[in-house]
């Protein structure tokens, strides 16, 4: 078996079984048109290492195969955009899992677990991933997904009404706030799912001048977390969403103030009464901060309630 059959038949291991014909013998006729120019220009006939010299030029058997098939990607173009915004909603998902879980070991048992974090997020988004990219592999390849386009009932109507380059709500500041107003709740609610034994053995406490924000700050936060999700289907702000966050700022501010009025936030335990001390002079000042937080965002949605008025008035 010469060398110019043992090229054709490398290539022909590369193709379905309906083609292969009729490419090998397209194959082979450019290859033997190729050495008779050769052996033309040389006034000789071809030896061996010219037929090597030949295939060589053609390429590898495997690009020579693919060069006659049409292009396979892992996602398809149509497919592609929303395989993406899959995996960034799919990594902050994992992301914020993770911390939920480092939080409930953190709050129970008082142990940084940092390493396990770092390792459980890993694996996680690896595992994520490996998962959205075969999903959307099937759908951009299987014959029986190839055709389907993720846009067929599209419309224009469905695009949103977003003018301005603010209006659009960053996932990190969605994430970010539910990451951090769910920790709040299990802070807020640690007696309903920790045994009384670790309460017992916990090193701080709330003071009883606060029991009566529990409950007030505990609704302040789950409405939070509904609206942080509610935010993730309609990412951008209107009108409607801007009078929500505000009223939600200025309650937020109210509860801060609250709690900052408080003398004695966290109770000592078991820890020198100084890093107790310390403990509740800051967390005096980040109510304080929170305070101006609160007041910051308000302002920041009239501000923007303003321009939207000014657009519809153009």
């Amino acid at each position: 078996m010469n060398l110019i059959d043992r090229y054709i038949s490398a290539v022909a291991q590369q193709l379905p079984a309906g083609r292969r014909d009729d490419i090998t013998r397209e194959l082979k006729a450019n290859i033997l048109d190729r050495l008779e120019s050769l052996a033309a220009e040389q006034g000789r006939p071809t030896t061996p290492e010219d037929e090597s010299t030949v295939l060589r030029d053609l390429g590898h058997p495997q690009l020579v195969a693919a060069s006659f098939l049409p292009p396979q990607t892992l996602v398809s173009g149509a497919w592609f955009p929303i395989f993406k915004q899959c995996l960034i909603y799919g990594l902050f998902l994992v992301l914020v899992v993770q911390l939920i879980g480092f939080s409930v070991t953190l709050i129970s048992s008082g142990e940084w677990r940092i390493a396990g974090l770092i390792s459980g997020f890993i694996h996680a988004a690896l595992l994520m991933f490996a998962i959205v990219t075969g999903v959307f592999y099937a759908l951009s390849n299987l014959p029986e997904t190839a055709k389907i386009s993720p846009y067929c009932n599209w419309t224009p109507a469905q695009l949103p009404p977003v003018q301005h380059a603010w209006q659009r709500i960053k996932l990190e500041d969605i994430v970010n706030e539910f990451s951090s107003n769910f920790f709040l709740l299990l802070a807020l609610q640690y007696p309903l799912w920790m045994s009384t034994e670790t309460q017992a053995a916990l090193p701080l406490s709330l003071s009883p001048s606060l029991q009566p924000w529990v409950l007030p700050l505990s609704v302040w936060a789950l409405f939070a977390i509904g609206f942080s999700l509610w935010k993730l289907r309609y990412n951008y702000w209107t009108p409607t969403t801007l009078w929500i966050c505000i009223a939600q700022n200025l309650a937020g501010c109210f509860i801060a103030a609250g709690l900052a009025s408080e003398k004695i936030l966290i109770i000592n335990h078991s820890i020198p009464s100084p890093i107790a001390t310390h403990i509740n002079d800051i967390l005096h000042w980040v109510l304080v901060v929170s305070i101006g937080v609160f007041l910051f965002w308000i302002g920041r949605s009239i501000y923007w309630l303003k321009l939207l008025r000014n657009s519809k008035a153009t």
